[in-house]
């Protein structure tokens, strides 16, 4: 242990060792203290020095459960079930911590903020119903399909213009007889031309070329996450008959997976001798941008299903999307590839987070 003395605040670095995938996570308490802060942020006496040591666990607990609140009602849910349990072993979930202590001198005010690595993997496994046993859990296979845009035609607008043309003409004639006898003859002639102009507009929908990534960094960030969520994967393509390159074939041409090609897949789903549950994803890849740093930005457009077999009929038991998620990297190859990564794992922790809710696995 080790302190560093920020301005008016001391920082303590507490060193735990992470496990697994990890995520960020922050939070604070405050407490008004029997006496006075001393200098560098210290407190005195048993009482405050007691203080300070519930404040700074209750900054922790307040950490894990901002995390909890800000994730999805599944996971709030979940967490919910088990709070007690987790904040009695706090320091198996929250890891390489830090402590920022607020105390100005000759002052009662002491506050306390904290930041530090979340057991990922320690935590989904917790929030998982620790009763059931692995092989009684569901199978799951998953179909992800991932594009992007590779060609853009557009076309610009037809007009179309038609005009008519009308004429019209008007005369008078007549004759006036003099004094002397003669006679003289008047006329008058009047043309009129009117003409209508017409038309209409035509826009010609743009035509757009996409490419179909490949699938095997997809495959495994969702196998790795479905196992990471106490579910058994039934790999897609060991799964005979199953319409894989419909699905990739659909979504290069169209923006949804037809029915036809979903009936497909029920069909062989409903065939097999055990229930697996159907976990289908679209990403659309958007377009790289850079960033202040000069890397590769990339966002991802997803949508998800996971469809469960009632005996008769193919139901969606959990859903996400429309949704983004965010890629970066030195270049655009790499953004794309993180963006699409993530992606996957963040799919597949928010539906089987809305499974769990449901008691399905």
């Amino acid at each position: 242990m080790f302190i560093r003395i920020l301005m008016n605040c001391i920082l303590i670095f507490l060193p735990v060792f992470a496990i697994g995938q990890d995520v960020n996570v922050s939070g604070s308490s405050s407490a008004l203290l029997d006496g006075k802060c001393r200098k560098d942020n210290t407190v005195r006496g048993r009482k405050d020095e007691a203080t300070l040591a519930n404040t700074v666990e209750q900054a922790k607990i307040n950490a894990l459960r901002s995390y909890s609140a800000s994730s999805s009602i599944a996971v709030a849910n979940s967490f919910a079930e088990k709070e007690q349990e987790i904040l009695a072993d706090i320091d198996s979930y929250l890891l390489n911590f830090g402590v920022l202590i607020d105390c100005k001198e000759k002052t009662q005010n002491l506050r306390v903020a904290i930041s530090g690595v979340l057991n990922k993997s320690a935590w989904d496994r917790k929030l998982a119903l620790d009763s059931i046993k692995a092989t009684e859990r569901s199978r799951m296979t998953a179909m992800f399909v991932a594009r992007k845009l590779s060609n853009l035609t557009q076309f610009d607008e037809k007009r179309s213009t038609l005009s008519e043309e009308e004429n019209f003409s008007n005369s008078i004639q007549g004759a006036t007889v003099n004094d002397d006898g003669s006679m003289e003859a008047y006329g008058e002639s009047t043309n009129t031309s009117v003409v209508t102009t017409g038309g209409r507009t035509e826009q010609r929908a743009d035509e757009r070329e996409y490419m179909i990534f490949g699938n095997d960094d997809i495959n495994a960030a969702i196998n790795q996450g479905i196992t990471e969520q106490g579910y058994r994967v039934a790999p897609i393509a060991q799964i005979r008959g199953m319409p894989i390159e419909n699905f990739r074939d659909d979504f290069a041409t169209g923006d949804v997976i037809s029915p036809e090609t979903l009936n497909q897949a029920f069909d062989v789903l409903s065939g097999l001798p055990v229930d697996v549950l159907f976990m289908v994803a679209t990403l659309d890849v958007g377009a790289a941008s850079k960033n202040a740093n000069d890397n590769s930005i990339v966002v991802v457009s997803i949508n998800a299903q996971v469809y469960k077999f009632d005996g008769l009929f193919f139901e969606v038991v959990a859903s996400v999307g429309p949704s983004q998620e965010r890629g970066e990297g030195a270049d655009t190859v790499e953004a794309e590839r993180d963006a699409l990564i993530s992606s996957s794992k963040s799919v597949v922790e928010q539906l089987t987070a809305q499974l769990r809710e449901k008691q399905i696995f």
